[in-house]
């Protein structure tokens, strides 16, 4: 949970930019584990982040260079 949380709060990984969503591409790649989509379920893992429900999600190109670390 702790590394969920991390995460998330990551601008990187999440963020509101100027009204619209940008998610990690791993949302998008694994949805089926994000039920019911991923700005609901991130929505309830971090509530503080209060997403809004939104269609316009966009999604950052991985940055693989992070598997290396």
């Amino acid at each position: 949970a702790r590394e969920t949380n991390k995460f998330l709060h990551e601008a990187r990984n999440v963020a509101n930019e100027g009204g619209k969503l940008v998610l990690s591409s791993i949302f998008k790649w694994y949805k089926e584990d994000f039920p019911p989509d991923a700005v609901s379920w991130i929505n309830g893992q971090a509530a503080d982040l209060k997403l809004p429900p939104t269609s316009g999600v966009s999604y950052r190109p991985y940055d693989w260079a992070l598997n290396k670390q």
